[in-house]
This record gives C-alpha cells, structure tokens and sequence, in this order.
C-alpha cells in the first residue's frame, strides 16, 4: 500500500509550482549575461522550499505511465535517487517549462533528460505548428546486437530520421541521415528481449534527438549533448520507395511478430507476411527487417 500524502503537501508543491513557473517566465525574457543569476536565484529559493512533502508528491509520480522515467525503476538492482538528485531534477523540468507528469522528463545516470514529449511541449510553447516526425528503422545488417542481461540483449544501430515545422510563419527543417557525402544519424543503443523490441526504444531515442535539434534551430540556440534514453517512437522503415500503405502493413506486420506468444502463432504470422510480400503488400527491405525480428521472437520462444 503507497504511503498516505497530506494535504498540506499538495497545497505546499502548487505554491512551488507557481514559484517556479514565475522563474522559468522570466529566463524567457531575461538575456544571456543576466541568466545565471535568475537561475541562481531560482535553485537557492526552490531548493529551500521542495521539503519532505513536496518530494513526497513527486515520489508518487516516480516511475508511473503518467509521471516521469528513471532508469532506477523498483525492483530493480540500484537504489531509487536519492532526494537531492531528484529535487534537482523537478527544479530543471520545471524552470524548462515542464511538469512531472506525461513523460515530459527522465532522470537517466542521475542526470535530467528532456524526453520527445518534453521537446514537442517545447516546440509548441515556442510557437511552433505542423510538428512532423519520420523516425526510420535501420536496415538488419546495420543492427549488432551484444551481451545484455539474463532476459535481455544489448542491440545498437544507426537511427535516421527528419523533423519539420513552421515558426513565425517561416519553415524549418532538420534531418539525421546517410548521404554520399556523409553520415549524421546518429548510433543508438538499447536493451529488448527481442529487435522488435529494442528498436522500439532506438526510434524514442531517436524522436527525441530530432526534436531537440529542431528546437534548437528554430530557437536559434546552440545546440548541446545530452545522456541517452529509452521511450517509445514512430517508426518507419529505412525504404525509399516504400508507399504509406506499405509502411502502414510492416508496422502490424512488427506488432503482431512482437505478440506471437507461441512458436506456433509465430509460424502462422510469418506465414501470413510471406504472402503479403509475394503480392507486393511489404518491400523486398521491410521483409528483411521483419526476418530479423522473427528470428529473434523464436530464439525468445524457444
């Protein structure tokens, strides 16, 4: 059973909040020289007035699909954050312009991260419209896959995508990609029990990176690194010639590879995409992204 908050608590993390909010207005205004120390002066004021309380309510939303991620979830090997971590954390998200709730941050190697639904808020609190994503799945021979945990392997590949929007009436554009001339998608790792699953993972990875750099463009903000993360995407497979319908079949061709639960329902399913790509349903490339996630889905059920 969860531990009982008071009231007082919620009425002591909406004045926070309000407190917070006033900062995070002003760093909008203020210029390069003077931020520092609006920002000096909002930690020394928000760091003496999240207490037990207010920690307690943000621990509430700590690892729930309606809160925020960290990579030290219950049950699992590592201790939670300590509060200091995670008051720090609340402190940036909301001086960013963003809540706890909504997956809109991570805290990932105890440091904050801006997840893809953290940067969309982004995007359109800046006056951003028509946002517009393609993430792109790599090709089976890009993706290697390595020691991982008992249940898990660790599968790392180039993630390719493009993001576009409309700011003050101006079009901006930004695109990761494999060209002649060179390549700038980025390497991206994570943890599955199968590719499917991974891959899953890599394209939030992915959606995210691609966000924050429209961001930054439209903002015209230098761009920084951050740590890695692991939500979920939009994925679309790396096939040029490929038409929305068929990018449509392959994504359920993927989920209904990632829920065959027997290797019977496995057989029956890959049966089915054989044929839909004998009749030109899926492209020659998609299947082979498919044949990867099938063979990982039967080493899984085996």
């Amino acid at each position: 059973m969860g531990t009982m908050i008071k009231a007082e608590a919620f009425a002591q993390t909406t004045k926070v909040m309000n407190v917070a909010k006033q900062y995070a207005g002003e760093l909008t205004k203020v210029d390069d020289f003077m931020r520092p120390l609006v920002v000096a002066q909002a930690l020394h004021e928000l760091r003496g007035a999240i207490g037990p309380d207010v920690l307690a309510v943000v621990r509430s939303m700590e690892n729930t699909p309606l809160g925020f991620r960290t990579d030290r979830p219950p049950g699992g090997k590592q201790m939670p954050y300590p509060d200091e971590v995670l008051r720090d954390c609340v402190i940036q998200g909301m001086l960013d312009g963003l809540g706890f709730s909504h997956n809109q941050w991570n805290i990932i190697g105890g440091s904050y991260y801006v997840t893809k639904n953290g940067w969309r808020k982004k995007l359109q609190d800046a006056g951003c419209t028509g946002i517009v994503v393609q993430v792109e799945a790599p090709l089976p021979s890009e993706i290697s896959e390595s020691g991982g945990g008992e249940r898990s392997s660790k599968f790392t590949a180039p993630m390719a995508a493009h993001a576009s929007c409309t700011h003050n009436g101006k079009a901006y554009s930004v695109s990761m990609a494999a060209t002649p001339e060179r390549d700038t998608r980025r390497i991206v790792s994570a943890y599955g029990r199968d590719v499917g699953e991974a891959i899953g993972q890599m394209s939030g990875k992915a959606e995210a990176t691609i966000l924050r750099k429209l961001y930054y463009l439209c903002c015209d903000i230098p761009e920084i690194d951050e740590p890695e993360v692991m939500p979920e995407p939009i994925l679309i497979e790396r096939t040029p010639d490929s038409t929305p319908e068929q990018r449509d079949l392959y994504q359920r061709c993927l989920t209904e590879l990632q829920a065959a639960d027997t290797l019977e329902a496995l057989a029956e399913t890959w049966k089915a995409i054989n044929e839909l790509q004998k009749n030109g349903g899926i492209t020659q490339a998609q299947l082979g992204t498919l044949t990867t996630a099938k063979d990982a889905r039967k080493k899984l059920l085996s």
